[in-house]
């Protein structure tokens, strides 16, 4: 089986050098038919189609690719391919791909399956006569076209590749140029032959795998040296990395004097992606760091060593930390997320951050770690919190508030991290303090503020709690009212209420310090 995905970047360690690769399907595609006068498509139908059929009726496909969202800015593509799955053919017919000069559209028609003769248009879609129905016509019927055949594929039953050099020159124009990225045409090179029309799976198949891919080549601004400025252009091959989906890296690798490289960021620095890749140990100071792209996630990708940020950290998009198993990734510098921002922490190696605060939190492996604080500025802030079985979130003496979290699912991460052997192979939300310091007397103390009604109470002024947050204070087993010690007033408060049925997400303040319901 195929594995897709929408960006996978490749290092190649030596002296500086990089190659990248993106991997992405397709924005929208449509086919058009020439049986007239009827005006047919299939925008969001399981497959495309091109060729004539045995009547010599023909059928051209369209296609195109959402760049921006995956290819860096800064990208000098090398080369390109696309790969397509054809579901149903009759014998093999050799189809060729030109670049459309002329926008067109995906409407709401489906032919369904087997779909072969189309459906009729719906608003927007692209026809025969139409690129977008019914509102603006093709200049030529059939698609307005370069004549310049940019890939060819031998297309029979199963998978094809579409390639030719003409392809990584498209992408190149359309990176340059985004508002000319209008795709390829799929057109039959014999379309006056019967029994060549063939059914190529599209976007909306419901087979992911079997969907289009385009796999890009490219480099990319990728430092060169040891310590340096970010701004110097001699520090760089392929260009000095700056802009929005723009992509840096740091795969330069050498022996004494380089082991640790210092980067000096010299103002404020925008990209969409850095890539790590040596085991040189790379520091990233100065000026604010700004993750940002036109469209899809930004990404820190760390394949090889443990590196550092220093810098401040704007998130500006979802984003993806990637980081391999036995590298660290360390954020000294503030991360801040722009509003409706969702993290994802990839990959078994470990991400370090001061806090986490953003919309949403997705530890799908290794381990995200806040290091000891304990003060106002370690409270990590989420409205949606989920950790993988395999992954952790460790908060060692710091505090948790998830505004839309489930009291019951968070308090069994809290349980299944504190029951856990006091190593790094525990899973959940846990405490390496607790772990390896207060030996088990610790613990990350819930409540559903729902129930508890706070407003800031025991996260400090300023630290507001909404009505039905779930909150977590990190303090000693027994300590009931979170005033960060074991009290005689905490005594009080379990003698008061031995046997005494409280609602799971109040029940630490009654006395239940150790959450098993009692």
């Amino acid at each position: 089986m195929r594995k897709r995905c929408l960006l996978a970047a490749i290092a190649l360690v030596a002296r500086g050098a990089w190659a990248g690769e993106a991997s992405l399907n397709p924005a929208k595609d449509n086919s058009m038919w020439n049986d007239t006068p009827t005006e047919l498509s299939s925008g969001l139908g399981p497959y495309l189609f091109v060729g004539a059929n045995a009547q010599l009726s023909v059928r051209r496909g369209l296609i195109a690719f959402d760049l921006p969202a995956a290819v860096p800015t800064n990208a000098i593509v090398t080369s390109a391919s696309m790969t397509v799955n054809v579901s149903k053919a009759r014998g093999t017919a050799n189809i060729e791909l030109h670049k459309l000069t002329k926008n067109w559209g995906e409407g709401a028609s489906d032919a369904g399956d087997p779909g072969g003769g189309g459906v009729p248009a719906a608003p927007g879609d692209a026809t025969w006569i139409h690129n977008f129905y019914n509102t603006s016509s093709w200049t030529t019927p059939g698609g307005d076209f370069s004549p310049t055949i940019s890939g060819t594929a031998s297309l029979g039953n199963g998978l094809a590749e579409f390639t030719g050099t003409q392809m990584a020159t498209d992408i190149q124009g359309w990176m340059s140029n985004p508002s000319t990225n209008f795709g390829w045409l799929l057109k039959a090179e014999l379309e006056g032959s019967p029994f060549t029309v063939q059914r190529v799976d599209s976007l909306q198949n419901s087979t992911p795998e079997n969907r289009p891919t385009l796999k890009v080549i490219y480099n990319a601004s990728t430092w060169n040296t040891g310590a340096g400025v970010w701004s110097g252009a001699g520090n760089w091959n392929f260009g000095v990395a700056g802009g929005i989906g723009a992509e840096a890296n740091f795969s330069f690798q050498s022996g004494p004097p380089f082991n640790s490289i210092a980067v000096s960021v010299d103002g404020t620095k925008t990209v969409g992606t850095i890539n790590f890749a040596s085991s040189n140990s790379y520091t990233l100071a100065g000026s604010a760091i700004t993750l940002d792209r036109a469209g899809g996630i930004t990404n820190i990708n760390l394949t090889q060593g443990s590196h550092q940020i220093g810098s401040a950290l704007n998130l500006n998009r979802n984003t993806n930390f990637n980081i391999a198993a036995g590298s660290t990734l360390t954020v000294t510098g503030t991360m801040t997320a722009a509003s409706g921002i969702a993290i994802t922490k990839l990959g078994d190696g470990s991400v370090k951050l001061n806090n986490v605060r953003a919309d949403a939190l997705n530890v799908a492996a290794g381990r995200m770690m806040i290091p000891p604080n304990g003060g106002d500025s370690g409270v990590s802030r989420l409205n949606t919190l989920i950790i993988d079985s395999s992954a952790a979130l460790d908060l060692n003496d710091n505090d948790l508030v998830v505004n839309n979290g489930n009291f019951a699912d968070i308090q069994a991460l809290v349980l299944n991290g504190y029951r856990a052997a006091p190593d790094s192979t525990a899973t959940g939300i846990v405490s390496g303090t607790s772990q390896t310091i207060h030996t088990g007397t610790t613990i990350l103390a819930l409540f559903n503020n729902a129930l508890a009604g706070f407003t800031d109470y025991p996260f400090g002024s300023g630290n507001s709690i909404a009505t039905g947050a779930i909150a977590g204070k990190y303090t000693y087993i027994g300590d009931t009212n979170y005033d960060g010690q074991v009290s005689a007033q905490d005594y009080t408060a379990i003698d008061a209420n031995i046997g005494t049925s409280v609602d799971p997400g109040i029940s630490w303040f009654y006395g239940d310090t150790n959450f098993d319901g009692n």
